[in-house]
């Protein structure tokens, strides 16, 4: 007897655990340290601590102090992805159009690769620090954190905030650079400090990708800038007697402490200097070097001051770029997909098509439209089917998408476009299908069509058949009755637990007892055990404010799957008086479930029907015959079975919690306060713990 008690209690801890991992997915978000001078480059990483290892899409808004920014690289912020293939991530500045660098002070980042993204760095980001920062700690916070699992749902995520410490000292800085081949830029070097510095000194050494340009003097084309005068700071090209466009690699800057009017003050540009990219030159980082830094104070003693090294960016030249999403469902699912836009251009008019496969269709409205609905801010789109009258859905190959440029305001450079849901064929065998980019055409706000119009596809992965279903049935009647719903499981999957949502609506509500309980009853196969039925939120009214029933069903008493096709509940449904006749549908939502070992198990809910039958027809008008159709209402005597009570016999009641992610923490308590009933000392009673009552 021993041996057995044991191994229901190993199972119980097994289930317990293993739908702590299903239900709970508690994903933390850590933002990591930093210490630099004012106006210095630090390095500031992203983390993701994924306790139950189900988070595939990772979405983060990071909040920069006052004054620190992510440095501009081709229009976004300076960040990397640390994880491998974030093909469907995006890291963008998240306070609309700047005006500078400084002020971005939000980054938003979506992080997500088709797969778990486990535990580790998720994205790194170059802050520069405020040019005049007081010596302190800085708060990076993460006003926004959201984590979702395969499926798109959404699961508990929340952050830590990370810090960035400023010291005492100065830096110079020279940015990132960003520039097509042949194309020429400029090169700024600045300057950060919170203590007094009176002259700087440093070399500018440019990759070779990058050509100094000449004056008409024969110097460097470099010229002063925050309000220093000219006289106060020169340039020499380097090496010393290098032939200026042909063997020079940069400048050496300095600014003369003596000269009246050159206090360098923090935060201001130093200098800058006209550089020309190469024709041909390879898209990628090319970097620019800070150098040989000196500086002194007032009194002539010297000062350590920082090197920021930059980055010239030669991007791809001028490109838009439309990208389809990532979606992982399962046979018979439907999810909502994002295709975004990004562009080192002005764009105001798009077109493009796109082209699915029969397994992961786009769906249809009820007009036969696709189910499609713009993002991008005051913007309108037409989208359509094709080929030209095809039967929606089934025999569609892709849909058009046009944005009009008709004096609508241009797109943002990197943002959503549209979303548009996609439904997987209840025979869809498993594998990855794709969602193609095609027949792109871009244009500027004067109508030229755009250059380097290109397409990134996205994927729809389907998962192998769900191996148990909960399914709602049907019932009918007419508006003010009760009819009786029957919840069944289709059981290939070795299920011996399970628990899902019914929704409330105004018309189609479950029933309640007179103890504010729902009306639901066990099925005839299900033994009684650590079953609840109960009302969300905790403490609603079941008559108004309750917006879901949750259902807990478990055969305990052994731990035998729970048989295929077994009716595992039924619940007194309420037709609200005045419901119109019609099918209505009740949902079966958050669907989960254990098997015999305690693992999870692929579960899916199917939604049951409530038809609303028309009021008969009566021969005349009179009270009486009005009076013969009037529905009364069962019993709502409970059945003996409906709930587990203490009737001193030490069992419990299982009582309804109020947080839908823990709804697992039932399973253990119902179980050993079961099991400890019999063999437990007369007058004796388990501890109390939450969702546990005695009554």
């Amino acid at each position: 007897m021993a041996a057995k008690r044991g191994t229901l209690i190993g199972w119980i801890v097994a289930l317990g655990a293993a739908l702590i991992t299903q239900t709970t997915h508690a994903a933390e978000i850590g933002i990591g340290s930093a210490s630099g001078v004012p106006g210095e480059n630090v390095d500031l990483e992203v983390t993701l601590d994924d306790a139950g290892d189900s988070v595939y899409r990772v979405a983060v808004v990071l909040e920069l102090p006052p004054g620190f920014a992510s440095p501009r690289r081709a229009g976004n912020p300076d960040c990397r992805f640390l994880v491998p293939e974030a093909s469907f991530g995006f890291i963008v500045f998240g306070s609309g159009p700047c005006a500078s660098a400084e002020g971005c002070t939000r980054i938003v980042m979506q992080v997500a690769t088709g797969d778990r993204l486990g535990n580790g760095g998720l994205a790194s980001c170059r802050i520069t620090t405020a040019f005049d920062a007081a010596a302190g700690l800085y708060p990076v916070e993460a006003t926004e954190v959201y984590a979702f699992g395969f499926d798109g749902e959404e699961l508990p995520a929340s952050a830590s905030a990370g810090t960035i410490e400023v010291r005492p000292g100065a830096a110079l800085n020279s940015g990132v650079v960003t520039a097509a081949a042949g194309q020429e830029t400029a090169v700024e070097v600045r300057f950060g400090a919170n203590v007094t510095i009176a002259s700087v000194a440093h070399d500018l050494v440019l990759p070779p990708e990058a050509v100094l340009r000449v004056d008409e003097l024969g110097g460097p084309a470099c010229s002063a800038g925050g309000g220093l005068s000219s006289s106060c700071i020169s340039f020499a090209f380097l090496p010393a007697g290098c032939a200026p466009e042909q063997g020079c690699r940069g400048v050496h800057a300095a600014i003369d402490g003596a000269c009246t009017g050159c206090a360098v003050p923090p935060g201001s540009t130093l200098f800058s200097c006209d550089v020309r990219v190469r024709a041909v030159v390879v898209a990628g980082d090319y970097p620019i070097t800070i150098a040989n830094a000196t500086a002194v104070d007032s009194s002539g003693a010297p000062v350590a001051v920082a090197a920021s090294d930059g980055v010239l960016f030669v991007n791809q030249g001028a490109y838009v770029s439309v990208d389809a999403g990532w979606l992982g469902l399962h046979p018979g699912e439907s999810g909502t997909m994002i295709v975004n836009l990004g562009s080192n251009l002005v764009v105001d008019g798009l077109r493009h098509e796109l082209a699915f496969e029969p397994a992961a269709r786009i769906a249809a409205d009820e007009s036969g439209q696709p189910r499609c609905a713009t993002l991008a801010g005051g913007r309108e789109a037409l989208i359509s089917f094709l080929p030209e009258d095809c039967a929606a859905p089934t025999e569609c190959e892709a849909i058009r998408v046009i944005f009009p440029s008709l004096g609508m305001p241009a797109f943002a450079r990197s943002a959503p476009l549209y979303r548009c849901t996609v439904q997987v064929a209840l025979d869809a065998p498993a594998g990855v299908y794709p969602l193609r980019i095609e027949s792109i055409v871009a244009s500027g706000p004067d109508g030229p069509q755009l250059p380097g119009a290109n397409g990134r596809d996205g994927t729809v992965t389907v998962q192998d058949a769900f191996a148990a279903t909960v399914t709602g049935g049907s019932a009918a009647g007419r508006a003010g009755e009760r009819v009786t719903l029957e919840v069944t499981l289709d059981n290939e999957g070795d299920v011996a637990g399970t628990q899902n949502d019914i929704p409330l609506t105004p018309s189609l509500r479950v029933a309640a007892r007179p103890n504010g309980r729902p009306s639901c009853r066990l099925g005839p196969e299900i033994r009684l055990g650590g079953n609840s039925f109960a009302f969300q939120p905790s403490g609603c009214d079941p008559s108004s404010t309750c917006t879901l029933m949750r259902a807990l069903v478990l055969s305990l008493d052994n731990i035998d799957p729970i048989p295929d096709g077994a009716v595992l509940y039924s619940c007194e449904i309420e037709i609200a008086p005045g419901t119109p006749s019609g099918a209505y549908a009740i949902e079966i939502l958050n669907v989960g479930a254990s098997d015999r070992n305690g693992s999870p198990v692929a579960i899916a809910g199917q939604n049951g029907t409530i038809r609303v039958e028309p009021p008969p027809a009566t021969a005349t008008a009179t009270p009486a015959a009005t009076s013969t159709i009037t529905a009364q209402p069962p019993s709502p005597t409970a059945p003996a079975t409906s709930t587990p009570r203490d009737d001193g016999d030490g069992s419990c009641t299982v009582l309804p919690v109020s947080d839908g992610g823990a709804w697992w923490l039932l399973l253990p308590i119902a179980v050993l306060c079961r099991r400890r009933a019999p063999g437990g000392p007369p007058g004796r009673h388990p501890a109390r713990r939450p969702g546990l009552r005695r009554e």
